[in-house]
Parts: structure tokens; sequence; C-alpha cells
């Protein structure tokens, strides 16, 4: 028998029915149940040294880890994880980790499509067709992106993989992350700024950072006032990490142009949400991760995960805030 890996929660997604002969390949022992609650995950994760947690479940509290003393690791598939108390678990000498690669292409490529689908007004000249009105006069599409500034908050794995894909654009990336040094900016293609500046002379601001209690509201309406009136937000985050109702405001108002967003506080949107009634938007469902190949890659980079920590006790992708 391998260590115990208890998987306690996984959204809506079908358990790969190979995944215990994967994990026991790996050196662990899967026992799984779908917990509704802390009571439940305590009792599906006793003795267990890895609590493995799918999706956004938010049982796992600090209290209910004070009942897990065997558990060394707790992993996260998908990379943010606002719904895991990292701070506790490292408190109490347990390691978190995530599949942050699973989604790097696929959320990088997303926010490349949503700058292009508000930079030309793909999506609203779209709707005029729909709506009856072709016409090619007053285009009112963005210019080229050459020479255009890109500044990303965030420069972890996504982060790098836009500022990839906007090189061939012409685009100028500009990139503040704390997390990393200059010279890992640089060598990754961006300039590195301070986030004051970043927003002044950006043309497009699009958010890679982790919600966490340092980035929540992160751009609000001081923020919003130093960007740019021709500027455009892209959020393929988390919607948090954006004060919506200043957004709201500052797009009402045209102190900035327009924005692109995947993500938001609530989701799902609100039918009523004044977002959803504002052409300078182009709104999608938190799909920028999704589809069948991502959730594929997800189980698999899970199984990367489980083995690599049973063999060094350590994290592959270690989470650290």
């Amino acid at each position: 028998m391998g260590a115990l890996i208890a998987l306690v929660s996984r959204d809506r997604y079908a358990v790969p029915a190979d995944l215990p002969e994967r994990i026991a390949a790996v050196g662990g022992e899967l026992r799984h149940r779908d917990c509704a609650g802390g009571a439940e995950l305590i009792d599906a994760a006793r003795g267990a040294a890895v609590v493995w947690i799918f999706g956004g479940g938010r049982m796992l509290t600090d209290s209910v880890l004070a009942e897990l003393p065997d558990c060394r690791m707790i992993l996260r598939s998908g990379s943010g994880t606002d719904n895991v108390p990292v701070a506790a678990a490292r408190a109490r000498g347990i390691a978190v980790g995530n599949t942050p690669e699973a989604t790097r292409d696929v959320v990088a490529d997303h926010t490349m499509g949503l700058l292009l689908a508000r930079h030309r007004r793909i999506v609203r000249k779209d709707r005029d067709i729909r709506r009856g009105r072709y016409s090619a006069e007053n285009p009112q599409t963005g210019p080229a992106l050459a020479g255009m500034a890109l500044g990303l908050i965030g420069f972890g794995h996504v982060g790098v993989a836009v500022a990839a894909r906007a090189a061939p654009f012409g685009l100028r990336v500009l990139a503040t992350d704390p997390s990393r040094s200059e010279a890992e900016i640089r060598a990754a293609g961006a300039e590195p700024v301070d986030l004051d500046r970043l927003l002044r002379t950006s043309d497009f601001v699009s958010i890679h950072v982790p919600l966490l209690a340092t980035t929540a509201a992160l751009i609000g309406a001081r923020e919003l006032a130093v960007m740019q009136p021709h500027a455009i937000l892209i959020n393929t985050a988390r919607g948090k990490v954006v004060d919506q109702e200043a957004l709201i405001a500052a797009l009402r108002s045209g102190q900035i142009a327009g924005a692109a967003l995947d993500v938001f506080d609530p989701e799902p949107l609100p039918a009523d949400s004044p977002l959803a009634g504002m052409e300078q938007v182009v709104l999608t469902p938190h799909i920028a991760g999704s589809g069948d190949a991502m959730i594929r890659r997800f189980w698999a980079d899970s199984v990367v995960a489980v083995g690599h920590f049973l063999r060094t006790g350590r994290p592959r992708w270690e989470v650290t805030a």
C-alpha cells in the first residue's frame, strides 16, 4: 500500500476510470469521496498524506486542517488557490501545490483573443451585422498593435506566456510582479516597471495575479483613474482582483475606453449587471482555462504532482503565497 491520497472535491468533473491505477503507479493509494462539508472532508481525509481538491470547493479551512494531523500536502488542481488556506497550512508545516501549467497556454491564448476582440471591435461589429446593420462606414477599429504597450500585472506562468504571444504583434510588453526579479522579467521579454508606471503608460492592461489578501481590489478607482483614456483592461485572473463597481463607473464616465473580462465578482455575472449592456466591453463566462483537453491535462498534471511529492517531499509546483 502506498501513501493515502484523498480526493475530496472534483466540482462537476468525472474522475478518470484509471485514476486509482495512475496514482498507484506513482506510489499512492487513492481514496475518493465527494464531500459536502468540513465534517465529511475530515472523515474522508483522515490518515491521508495528501488532501486533493480538484476545482473550487471551499470546505478546507484551518479548523479542518487541525483535524488532519497526517496531512503533508494540499494539492489544488488548477492555478488559483483562493479556496485553500495557504498561510494556515504553511504554519502547520503542510506544503501546498497546484497545477499552473495545465492552463498556462490556453489562458494566454484567451487573453490575446480578448485583446484583439475588444481592440478591433470584432464582437461589436458581429453584433451590428446580426442586427441588420452591415456597414463599413465609421469602422471604429483600433490601430495596428505594433508599437503599442501591453502591461502585465503578474508575471508568472500565464504572464510569461502572454508576453511571448504579444511579441510577434510588435507590442511592447511591460510587467510588474514583486515575486520576480528585474533580470527574470527582462529575460522573458518584458520591461520591469512599477504598477503606477504600468497603468500610466500601457494601452492595454492585463491581469495575471492570484487572488490573495494583497491582490483583492488591486485595481480600484485610484488605479483606473491613472490609466489612459483610450486604455483597455483585460482580466482572465479572478474577478475580485478588480473593484467591479469602480470599473463600471470608469467605463460609464469614459475614464477608460473599454474592458475584456473572463472573470467577475460575483459569478455568474448577474443578467442585470451594467457590464452586460456596455458595447465597449467584451465578456466571456470564466472559460479561459476550460475545455475537455484542459481537464485531461489537469488530471495528468495532478498525478505528476502527487508522484513528485511522494518522491521528493516537496510539491512539483509549490504555492508560497
